[in-house]
């Protein structure tokens, strides 16, 4: 048992003297180690000096195109559909007959009518001349008037429900849709009924075409009417269409909170169709005479937002900047930077204060737009 004792501790007498001679070695082999020198390299950066200019907010939003007038044309009276005298697509004036509905029964009712009017009011004027002889009693003759004049109202109502029969354009334009053909039974729509039924035609005026746009509710304070408003549709590309807003919502949408704007295009050419995809350009604002630098020289972290600018030592400084309005390429520095002085607008990403730089100038582009 001595003996097994004995052998642990020598085993273990010389683990603990080899791993003093492995620390011993390490330690000197550190403090032999000579530190390593800092590299200090000069960065290459693209650098252009901030110029003064004019720049304008400008948004892009989707827009829909509906023709200036537009209207559902139902039957107000029932009946056989005799003729119908357009097909879609047609030019039509206002006032122009579109369809015809029998008329026979309503003829009818018009002519029974006339004749019961006739008899009414040839009544009163006999029960005016008794009167004017005391034969009858001033009520009896208020009676007979009375009697006449709703015969007279009668004759009205019979003489425009034959005249629906008829059913007439309501404004020059166009037939967008046709629904029904000769022959078919129509029956006479109200208003109530009419949102569960289909119009007999779809009249559409497109000699101004109105353009719908939603302008989000943080842009709505350089709303104003007459701003100008550019529009483009796919149909023809690079063409741009020139209008003004020419009238506004007077209340935000509660689901979307946009503020939907109007504008009037003429369109006599008629190549803008209801129905197309467009894009509006809205040129809200404009800023003169303010400083501009390229907007990729602009770096913004952790709700700060700085530039680097380069002095005459071809050193990069850090400056914090206040940002105005950003256009396609240029951005608007409201505070911090000044005309003239040189900014970084290619590979700031890595700088730090204080760093060396070697500039090369860029290309400028004046245009803020």
């Amino acid at each position: 048992m001595n003996r097994r004792a004995s052998r642990l501790a020598v085993f273990l007498g010389i683990l603990l003297l080899i791993g003093l001679i492995a620390v011993r070695l390490v330690h000197h082999h550190v403090k032999t180690t000579p530190p390593r020198a800092k590299k200090f390299s000069t960065e290459v950066v693209g650098t252009v000096p901030a110029q003064i200019g004019d720049i304008s907010e400008i948004i892009t939003l989707t827009a829909d195109i509906q023709p200036i007038n537009q209207a559902a044309i139902y039957a107000q009276v029932s009946g056989y559909l005799d003729e119908i005298t357009v097909r879609r697509g047609y030019h039509v004036k206002k006032g122009q007959l579109l369809a015809r509905i029998n008329d026979t029964t309503l003829r009818a009712q018009y002519n029974q009518a006339r004749a019961n009017r006739d008899y009414m009011c040839l009544n009163a004027k006999r029960y005016k001349a008794l009167l004017a002889k005391n034969l009858v009693s001033k009520d009896s003759f208020d009676l007979a008037s009375s009697q006449c004049l709703q015969a007279q109202a009668s004759v009205d109502y019979s003489r425009k429900m034959l005249a629906y029969a008829n059913i007439v354009a309501p404004f020059d334009g166009y037939i967008f849709n046709r629904m029904v053909d000769p022959g078919a039974t129509i029956p006479a729509t109200t208003a109530a009924l009419s949102a569960n039924s289909n119009p007999l035609f779809t009249v559409v005026d497109t000699h101004i075409v109105k353009i719908v746009v939603n302008v989000p509710e943080r842009d709505i304070r350089y709303l104003r009417i007459g701003l100008p408003v550019e529009v483009m549709v796919d149909a023809f590309p690079g063409q741009r269409f020139s209008g003004k807003i020419t009238r506004m919502n007077p209340a935000l949408d509660i689901s979307t909170r946009t503020l939907a704007i109007e504008i009037d295009m003429p369109n006599n050419s008629e190549v803008l169709k209801p129905g197309m995809f467009a894009k509006a350009i809205l040129n809200l604002a404009t800023h003169s005479n303010v400083v501009l630098i390229p907007k990729e020289a602009i770096i913004s972290r952790q709700n700060k937002t700085w530039v680097y600018v380069v002095d005459a030592k071809n050193t990069a400084h850090k400056k914090f900047v206040s940002v105005g309005f950003l256009g396609k390429k240029l951005a608007e520095i409201k505070i911090g930077i000044q005309k003239g002085e040189i900014v970084v607008a290619a590979g700031q990403e890595h700088l730090e204060d204080g760093d060396p730089v070697q500039s090369r100038p860029l290309s400028q582009n004046n245009n803020g737009y």
